[in-house]
């Protein structure tokens, strides 16, 4: 048979599985639906190709090997899932229906899971992606009413409906902001990363931002001789550089530090800085803080411990407060939601929109983990900085007192 026949042949068959066209003695295919289902695969290899390559420059750093060598194989992983959907649905495309209905069965039990209080650190992580399971959900909408399956898309929405709940106040609400006197405190938040070596980016959204008080996190001895250069800007400071570690924590000021003091809130090693400045004849505590990553059952306990403490600083204190930091946790994690309610502390998210800062150029699974929460003081303004060369956006708040 001509090589020309039989493409048009396989055209014709791709083009009915799109189009929805039957083919002689073939039931019609389903049209938007395998669209739609076929969109997801594509989807996954742009998204890789455009906008995975700056995380994995960071993972192939940490494990060790070339950078080149994890693309490819990252590559080539997506691509293989991506081309066998394609195929089983070229062949079989009614399974795309299957395809979309155990998607939409597993963000609808994520969705419930995150919901839980005083889950386990393993289930904790479901609450972090509410944005990505709406997002899904949504999708699952669109096909079963493409497929006229009421009742589905009714479940469905609603299921996606409780995402939007939880993260209605970042997206949707508008922040309050009370008259202000003029006087302003400017803070940033950066999470530098360990093995980060571009000081220079950092130093240029120091210099571009110009913040009052400036917290960092991954604080190592590196990176305390790396920037050396702001001791003039920033005359008083406070260091607890951790070798090699995840857990050091910096204070940087422009304004004199009327107490400083370094805290262990868990009783061992993660410390958080807490110091006092002066604005406009007022004091404001200031605590910069680093709560481990909840990989394990211990590292949750030790987190949950410096939100407690973080809490009753907050609760205690005659003065303003702000806790800022990296705090490995969304807003819409019952501990994280817990530390706000028990400190009396106001998120300075709320209102702000989906400001996320992790993970740095990877859109895709973006959740917002720095926050600015205050107590007695109002966000004015806040912004997430430029890239910096971390797998964190920086974080840029101004504040003023609460009148």
């Amino acid at each position: 048979m001509p090589k020309c026949l039989i493409f048009a042949i396989r055209s014709r068959r791709i083009g009915a599985i799109v189009s929805g066209v039957s083919t002689p003695g073939k039931a019609p295919t389903g049209g938007p639906r395998n669209v739609l289902v076929l969109a997801i695969p594509v989807a996954l290899v742009l998204l890789t190709l455009a906008h995975g390559f700056p995380l994995l420059s960071l993972h192939a750093h940490m494990l060790g090997i070339p950078e080149i060598a994890l693309r490819l194989v990252s590559v080539a992983l997506v691509a293989s899932v991506a081309g066998s959907a394609g195929l089983v649905l070229h062949r079989r495309p009614r399974w795309g229906g299957a395809f979309v209905l155990v998607l939409v069965v597993f963000l609808s039990a994520a969705t419930l899971v995150g919901c839980l209080t005083n889950a386990p650190w393993w289930l904790e992580i479901f609450a972090h992606f509410r944005l990505q399971y709406g997002a899904g959900l949504l999708l699952g909408v669109v096909y079963f009413s493409i497929s006229r399956k009421t009742v589905s898309a009714l479940l469905a929405g609603l299921v996606a409906s409780l995402n939007v709940y939880f993260t209605a106040p970042q997206l949707f609400s508008r922040p309050t902001v009370h008259a202000t006197s003029g006087t302003t405190l400017r803070l940033a938040t950066a999470n530098l990363h360990k093995r980060n070596e571009d000081a220079a980016k950092v130093l240029d959204f120091v210099r571009r931002e110009t913040p009052d008080v400036l917290f960092l996190e991954e604080f190592t001895p590196e990176w305390e001789s790396r920037l050396h250069s702001l001791d003039g800007a920033y005359p008083h400071a406070i260091f607890a550089p951790q070798e090699g570690g995840v857990a050091g924590v910096a204070v940087l000021s422009r304004l004199p530090l009327r107490s400083r003091e370094t805290l262990l809130l868990a009783g061992e090693g993660f410390p958080s800085i807490e110091v006092e400045v002066e604005v406009a004849g007022r004091t404001l505590r200031l605590v910069a803080v680093h709560p481990p990553a909840p990989r394990n059952a211990r590292l949750f306990r030790i987190r949950n411990r410096i939100y407690a403490a973080l809490s009753e600083i907050a609760r205690e204190s005659n003065e303003p407060v702000v806790v800022a930091g990296d705090f490995n946790s969304t807003p819409w994690a019952y501990s994280f939601r817990r530390l706000l309610e028990d400190g009396g502390l106001e998120d300075t998210s709320e209102g702000r929109g989906f400001q996320w800062s992790w993970p740095a150029g990877f859109w895709p699974l973006a959740i917002p983990i720095d926050h600015c929460l205050v107590r007695g003081l109002r966000a004015v303004n806040r912004h997430m900085g430029s890239d910096i060369g971390s797998d964190h956006y920086p974080l840029v708040v101004d504040l003023s007192f609460d009148d």
